[in-house]
């Protein structure tokens, strides 16, 4: 496998995004989900899953803590956090949620969803938040326990008309020790 370099933040443009990146986004979930998930997820389950995980949320571009990174004007990476629970309007006290990550396949490995999940913990401590919860796909687990997630437990969730998605709680503690 060859070493990807790291991009100088000087590279990077991280900003939040709004509606009318609706459009880009699309086509990066698309590119992101429809290349990584391969091989970790059969291919029916995807055939049912992406077409609901690669539109992008209108709350999320409409909040101020879901983020772009761009590179060269290109959107290579995205994600955020809320206060609310994937897919419910539930708020747990002092616990925001880490929400809809992707990276460009061609960006992996350059620190760009790195800058982005620092950006979220750093506006979610700001915020008040004592952690930040994730549902994490199996093979993203592992850029999550990196950056101080830890596992919590394997659980499926699921998504309209019956269809699961194994996926990884885990939970990163942003009060200092």
């Amino acid at each position: 496998m060859a070493l990807t370099k790291r991009l100088a933040l000087s590279e990077i443009q991280i900003r939040c995004a709004t509606p009318a990146d609706y459009d880009r986004l699309a086509a990066l979930f698309a590119k992101s989900y429809g290349t990584l998930l391969c091989g970790h997820y059969d291919a029916e389950r995807l055939a049912g899953i992406l077409p609901i995980i690669c539109k992008p949320q209108a709350a999320l571009l409409a909040s101020t803590t879901f983020y772009v990174a761009e590179v060269n004007d290109s959107i290579s990476a995205c994600g955020g956090w809320t206060e609310t629970a994937p897919g419910s309007t539930q708020v747990l006290a002092d616990t925001g949620h880490v929400r809809h990550f992707a990276t460009d396949p061609a960006m992996l490995r350059r620190g760009l969803a790195s800058e982005i999940l620092h950006r979220c913990k750093t506006t979610a401590r700001v915020a008040g938040f004592k952690q930040l919860q994730c549902w994490s796909t199996h093979q993203a687990a592992g850029f999550y326990e990196k950056h101080g997630f830890q596992r919590m437990r394997d659980f499926d969730v699921a998504f309209p008309g019956g269809a699961t998605f194994a996926s990884v709680e885990m939970n990163c503690s942003l009060v200092d020790r």
